[in-house]
């Protein structure tokens, strides 16, 4: 009778799983029946309200949520199954729960019951963080790595081993103290803790793919970019604000108000511009509380070794010590290559049979495509592509790497390639160091774009040699020319 009489007097909303904004509203549903009790419209200063609701369906959203204010439930009649972080519990009639703002759980029903409950929201503006009105994943609220990393790796059939299980408790501590501070690291760790996450190892031992696996698991805003392609559009930002003294402020308030945590996979620094710069940029962007994670395979004190002007970079270097944990991955292996040994698409030496195997094959994925001169316009330069058959490029190693190219220039190649193919690459040494240097580039960016490949060589990949100053570097991309030759494509 009671509910009849709120009902009949305009207190009664019949609540949908999802609002308007959400991108499946045309899906909506009825999720439960609401009786205003106190209030139809709580005024904000007024500390409490009372509510009866009659539920109808299971809790809205995929995972859990939280809510707009701390709150009491009384289950009246039924009972449901409620999900906590610590685990799911049966609550039946008369159960009485207390939660904050901040707390986060669902709510599940027993087929074909209508429980119902006496709902007392409290007072508004004692939530911290945003609102989860549609669910979030138990994943990404714990960050239980070591747990979802082992099942990560069972998934895609990878090795597990104890050293990469150390980079994940490292990883999970790393995100506690700067994502999930509890009291006590507020009031007695805050001044050791660090923003920046440096993993280094050699190549191919795994660092990308743990670093993808936390970052994929990061809920929050976040950007992912090849470190070149980050410092041409900081470049390019100052260049537009040339005439504000302030250009670095302005560049990482700006990023900061679209990221919480940057990754940088296999950061180097070769550029001497890049050099001279990044102390202030990084400076700022740790000032700013920008968390960082990183990859690589050199060492930060190592970084930028033997370049010019070195003594002006040391304060980058320890800058970057001193606002990142450095952990290194040590795995004698290199995954890239033991799992590609095939190598069907690297031909070497270069003669008649592997010209024709790679002709062949150049025939075969680019049947029945055009081929057009594609142009690539850059900043004033003008790049063309002779061989350019529907996103199938095809290069002589020294139209790639023999001319002024740049970073720049081949991240516009490969945002216009699909697959490429590259004639006559050479064996390195000093003479030909800065051909190197530019296909070392090249390869990071095809790389980050998985763009597969096809080479001919004079050497086979695992007897190319390389200049003294570049043979660390070059490591990580013979490693990489291991999988993009190795990459399927049809």
């Amino acid at each position: 009778m009671f509910l009849k009489f709120l009902e009949k007097i305009g207190r009664k909303k019949i609540v949908l799983d999802r609002g308007p904004s959400h991108p499946k509203f045309d899906l909506a549903k009825p999720w439960m029946n609401r009786y205003y009790v106190l209030f139809r419209n709580r005024p904000k200063w007024f500390p409490f309200n009372i509510l009866i609701h009659e539920m109808l369906a299971d809790d809205h959203g995929d995972g859990v949520h939280n809510h707009l204010c701390p709150y009491i439930t009384i289950i009246l009649r039924g009972g449901y199954w409620e999900t906590r972080e610590n685990g799911k519990y049966w609550r039946k009639p008369g159960y009485i729960g207390f939660r904050s703002a901040n707390s986060y759980h669902r709510v599940d029903l027993k087929k074909g019951t209508k429980p119902m409950t006496i709902f007392i929201p409290g007072p508004f503006g004692l939530r911290k963080g945003s609102r989860s009105e549609y669910g979030i994943n138990f994943i990404k609220k714990k960050m239980n790595l070591k747990k979802f990393f082992i099942k990560y790796c069972e998934d895609q059939d990878f090795e597990i081993n104890h050293h990469q299980l150390e980079i994940i408790n490292d990883l999970k501590n790393y995100y506690t103290e700067n994502f999930k501070q509890n009291l006590f690291i507020k009031i007695f760790k805050k001044k050791n803790i660090k923003l920046g996450f440096y993993l280094v190892g050699d190549v191919g031992v795994g660092k990308t793919m743990i670093l993808n696996f936390f970052f994929d698991k990061f809920n929050e805003k976040k950007l992912r970019l090849h470190f070149n392609e980050f410092m041409i559009k900081f470049h390019d930002f100052i260049f537009k604000n040339k005439d504000d003294r302030n250009g670095i402020d302005l560049f990482v308030k700006d990023l900061k108000k679209n990221t919480k945590l940057i990754y940088f996979d296999e950061f180097q620094v070769t550029n001497i511009a890049d050099a001279m710069i990044l102390g202030k940029l990084f400076k700022k962007i740790f000032d700013e509380k920008i968390k960082v994670i990183f990859s690589s395979n050199i060492k930060i004190k190592d970084l930028y070794k033997d370049g010019l002007q070195r003594d002006q970079f040391i304060p980058f270097i320890k800058i970057l010590q001193n606002n990142s944990y450095e952990k290194e991955l040590l795995i004698e292996d290199d995954y890239r290559s033991n799992n590609n040994k095939s190598l069907e698409r690297f031909l070497s030496p270069i003669n008649q049979s592997t010209n024709f195997v790679f002709n062949k094959f150049f025939r075969k994925i680019t049947k029945n495509k055009n081929k057009t001169l594609k142009i690539l316009e850059i900043k004033g330069r003008k790049i063309e592509i002779e061989n350019f058959f529907d996103g199938i490029m095809k290069f002589n190693f020294n139209e790639l790497c023999n001319r002024n190219l740049g970073s720049e220039d081949y991240i516009n190649v490969a945002n216009n390639c699909d697959f490429l193919l590259i004639e006559n690459l050479p064996d390195f040494d000093e003479d030909n160091s800065n051909q190197q240097q530019r296909f070392i580039t090249l390869m990071d960016i095809l790389y980050e774009k998985k763009i597969p490949l096809m080479i001919t060589s004079n050497v086979s990949l695992d007897s190319i040699h390389s200049s003294k100053s570049l043979r660390e570097p070059f490591k990580r991309t013979i490693s990489r020319l291991y999988e993009l030759t190795s990459i399927n494509y049809d």
